[in-house]
């Protein structure tokens, strides 16, 4: 949608930045609301405009959200998971797989995330780093081989 319309996409980022005008000054996301939103909303808020920017390709004010939105709220590994896609797609593989592996660290639980981290892993060539991570959540075959088909 953002390429073949950007005239919409120039809108859904007037709404977005304007609701979080609002929600900075007032928290609201409408002047003419009467009852204050959550907290949460304006960090989701972050993060939507972070994606809207990132999706028009101006990776500095991408990253410029996305950072106001872990400021905000530090503990939500999807901002770590798109944090990394704006600095692979910055060229910057090495930032991005930090950023993979500490979204991991935060749920070391969450098979996907390991199976992320690992494929960023992977991407900077440090295949040993990477199946280490991939081991966590998969069992060797009978031959001792890791077996990532699970994954």
């Amino acid at each position: 949608m953002y390429r073949n319309h950007p005239e919409k996409a120039a809108i859904i980022g007037e709404v977005l930045q304007g609701m979080c005008d609002n929600m900075e000054k007032d928290m609201v996301l409408h002047p003419d609301d009467e009852e204050e939103q959550d907290p949460t909303v304006q960090f989701w808020l972050y993060y939507f405009i972070s994606q809207h920017h990132f999706r028009m390709h101006d990776i500095d004010k991408a990253f410029e959200w996305v950072a106001k939105a872990i400021d905000h709220t530090p503990t939500v590994l999807e901002l770590y998971i798109h944090k990394a896609k704006i600095m692979q797609f910055a060229g910057n593989r090495k930032q991005a797989m930090e950023l993979t592996e500490e979204a991991r660290r935060l749920d070391l639980a969450d098979r996907y995330l390991n199976a992320h981290a690992s494929k960023y892993i992977f991407k900077v060539d440090d295949t040993v780093r990477a199946e280490d991570t991939m081991r966590m959540f998969s069992r060797e075959d009978d031959n001792g081989v890791l077996n990532v088909h699970e994954m």
